[in-house]
Order: C-alpha cells, then structure tokens, then sequence
C-alpha cells in the first residue's frame, strides 16, 4: 500500500513523451549564502580560479537578471575585500615602521640631550 501511494505521488508529475518532468531548478542562493561560502572557500577553490572570461560572458548574455546581478556584485565585494586587507597591511606596516621611528627618534634625542649637557657642564666647570 505504501509502494502504490508513492507510485501515485510520483504519477502526479507532468510526463513528456512517457517520461516524468524534469524536476524544478532550485532558487539561486542569496546574496548572504554566496558571500558565507567565499568566506569558508579555500584560495585553491574553483571560485577564485574558474575562468573570469567565461563567466564575464555568462553574465553579458543577461546582465540584468537577478541572479548575474548578485553574481557582479559578490565579484566586486570579493575585489573590495582584498583591496581592503592590502591596505590594511600596509597601514599595519606604516604604523609599525612608525612606532620605530618614534623609539629611533627618542633615544636619539636623549643622546643629544646628553651630550648638550656634558657640553654645559664642562663649559660651565672652565669657567
């Protein structure tokens, strides 16, 4: 009984030619899904080296279909995000390299100070 219910269910289906329809396409994911699963995608995932020519003429055929949309902009997100660490390094350096000058700059202002007042001291004591 249970075999027959299932073989109901499934005849309800629309059938081309004697066979059963092709089942639906699934919805394209949201732009939250993709932008999660570029965060946990490795950098030898095929995301990053799929051929960016062909899926630059993916997207011409229909550049305004929602789907090519999120596509470009998930693209754009992902070149900002690394655009973003870049500069985030260099800013990182910049102010590491900073610090350093500052430390440099102190000790040698306090060898000066020193040596300015060994300079008075000894000028002082000729006289």
């Amino acid at each position: 009984l249970i075999l027959l219910d299932s073989l109901l269910q499934e005849s309800d289906k629309a059938m081309v030619f004697g066979r059963k329809a092709a089942p639906a396409k699934p919805s394209p994911p949201t732009v939250d899904q993709i932008l999660e699963d570029l965060k946990s995608a490795e950098p030898d995932d095929p995301v990053y080296t799929l051929n960016p020519t062909l899926t630059r003429d993916l997207i011409e055929e229909d550049p305004e279909s929602d789907v090519n949309k999120n596509y470009s902009d998930v693209i754009g997100y992902v070149a900002k995000e690394k655009k973003l660490k870049q500069l985030q390094e260099k800013v990182s350096s910049g102010f590491e390299a900073l610090v350093s000058n500052k430390k440099e700059l102190e000790k040698v202002t306090s060898e000066v100070q020193s040596q300015l007042s060994d300079i008075k001291e000894s000028g002082i004591c000729d006289s």
